[in-house]
Parts: structure tokens; sequence; C-alpha cells
């Protein structure tokens, strides 16, 4: 009922640690199954852009309401109210300490896509 699907070019080696990286996919992963209340299809793509790396995660669940886009990567911000509101901010935070971005928002088509952007090794 709910799939991942990985689009990486090969040689992407990310900074860090491996558990940091795997703690920031299971958390947009995780996301992303109770956004489409786990029968939903996410897309996880990795690009060399230049001296940089672009990975997106985008799934086709309803999207983030607007009032939250610009709020979800923030700490204890959540659309399931009290139960949540921490797997995005770890990922912000992971991300930050690698010198990258994060970014978060809709498709036309429907889901949410969160665009990480981290130097190259």
């Amino acid at each position: 009922r709910f799939s991942v699907t990985v689009d990486a070019e090969p040689e992407i080696l990310l900074p860090g640690e491996a558990s940091d990286w795997e703690r920031v996919f299971m958390n947009l992963f995780l996301n992303a199954m109770q956004a489409t209340k786990g029968a939903g299809k996410v897309v996880a793509r990795a690009r060399r852009d230049g001296d940089h790396y672009s990975i997106s995660v985008s799934d086709n669940g309803p999207g983030i309401p607007e009032d939250l886009i610009g709020k979800v990567l923030r700490s204890r911000v959540s659309t399931r109210g009290a139960q949540g509101g921490l797997g995005l901010s770890i990922v912000k935070t992971i991300v930050a300490g690698h010198s990258g971005t994060v970014e978060v928002h809709n498709q036309p088509s429907g889901g949410a896509v969160f665009m990480i952007r981290v130097p190259a090794c």
C-alpha cells in the first residue's frame, strides 16, 4: 500500500555520518506515510548539481496547508496537533549541520516535496 521509489545518480556520497542521513530520510518517509495514511507513493531523487547535491523527497498526499508551509520545519509544528512536530525540525537541524538547506512546497498535482541541497563531498 505504501511505496518508495529511489532515483539517484551513482557516486553520491553525502557528508557526515550515515546514521544522520538515515534519520533524515526515515523522518521524511514517515511524514509522507502519515500524510498519505499509509497508502501513498514517495519518490526520492538525488542529483549532483555543480558543487552541491540536490535531493528531493515527494509524496502524493494532500500536501501541506498553506498556513503551515513556512513553519513545518520548526519544532512542535505539526498537522497532527500535539502528537508530533519534531521529525521535520530534526531533518532541518541535521541538514543545516552539514551546511545544507531544506525547502518545502506543495506540488501542483498534489502532495508535498522536500528539497535538500547540501555541498558535494
